[in-house]
């Protein structure tokens, strides 16, 4: 299976432009990750996290990052992932 990330750029206030966030993606596409898209769940539909083997959590406001995802339901779409094979990675405090 071919591993597909997604960066949750809710956290920070420059979103996918963080300079964090571009390391991330980075660093998971010189791991061998073909594919590494940024998503905000401010804004996206959190049902697309489903698509995703590998969720890498952005720092930033962790605050503002916890809102939008209880918000959206994309945390209890996570709590579902994390009980399969879902790899997390979370930067930052």
């Amino acid at each position: 299976m071919k591993a597909k990330a997604t960066i949750i750029t809710t956290g920070p206030h420059q979103k996918q432009y963080n300079m964090f966030a571009m390391k991330a993606k980075e660093d998971l596409v010189k791991v061998g990750i073909n594919q590494v898209d940024f998503m905000d769940v401010e804004f996206a539909f959190p049902e697309r996290l489903k698509q995703y083997n590998v969720i890498y959590m952005n720092g930033g406001d962790p605050f503002h990052l916890l809102y939008h995802m209880k918000k959206s339901g994309a945390d209890l779409i996570v709590k579902d992932l994390a009980e399969q094979n879902t790899v997390f990675v979370g930067g930052s405090a």
